[in-house]
């Protein structure tokens, strides 16, 4: 086995863990509706190699490493898995003091340490890739004022490389949405790991803070 085949399989038995495995419907594809189209988004951008599109569309569950990227840039919903998107979206709006957060993958070697004025920092299910526009601009839509999205780890992913262009994309795709309102700058990246950090909260959607309420209905009979 090769170095990158290594990394891709490591790569794949951590996010295993988290990640339910991509299933597909392939009735849905454009390719089968319309004979003429030419549509090869999916294994086109696939880090891992896993789908192919033949007679129909196919996954490798084994070559699979559930990044995600492919259940939010799929047009018509061929795709689907574990984005982990609901349990983000609950996990911020039950934290009352998220007016700049940070948002990072599950495999960021240190989500708390970042910017100085940052007031925490998300922790997806996985890579940031599974994530589309439509989830920033939801984030910045529950009260989160200014959103930064890590990606100063990625060259130390085994297939950040590779991903880390579409995350990108879907950011930009985001702001171009907030800039049409007047509030592109809401958003940023944070490419490079900060010289000066301090360590604040972080939040992890897998395991979201408990509410005022849920904390109280905790300790109330039923």
């Amino acid at each position: 086995m090769n170095l990158i085949k290594l990394a891709l399989a490591a790569e794949q038995m951590a996010l295993a863990k988290d990640r339910s495995p991509v299933s597909v419907t392939p009735i849905r594809c454009v390719r089968r509706l319309h004979k003429e189209t030419e549509c090869d988004i999916c294994e086109r951008i696939c880090p891992a190699e896993a789908i192919t599109i033949g007679d129909q569309v196919r996954v490798d569950g084994e070559r699979c490493v559930r990044c995600g990227l492919c259940l939010n840039r799929c047009p018509v919903g061929v795709f689907e898995g574990g984005d982990g998107v609901d349990k983000l979206l609950a996990c911020v709006d039950q934290i009352a003091d998220r007016e700049h957060m940070e948002i990072a993958c599950s495999h960021h070697p240190n989500p708390g340490g970042g910017l100085d004025n940052s007031d925490g920092a998300l922790v997806a299910l996985g890579c940031l890739s599974a994530l589309g526009p439509s989830v920033y601009v939801s984030l910045l839509a529950l009260g989160v004022e200014q959103l930064t999205v890590r990606l100063d780890a990625c060259a130390e992913c085994p297939i950040g490389a590779a991903l880390h262009p579409h995350i990108v994309e879907a950011v930009e795709q985001a702001q171009a949405v907030m800039a049409a309102r007047g509030e592109g700058d809401r958003l940023q990246i944070l490419a490079d790991t900060p010289t000066e950090q301090s360590a604040r909260p972080v939040f992890y959607a897998s395991n979201p803070p408990l509410s005022r309420r849920g904390f109280l209905q905790f300790f109330t009979p039923q």
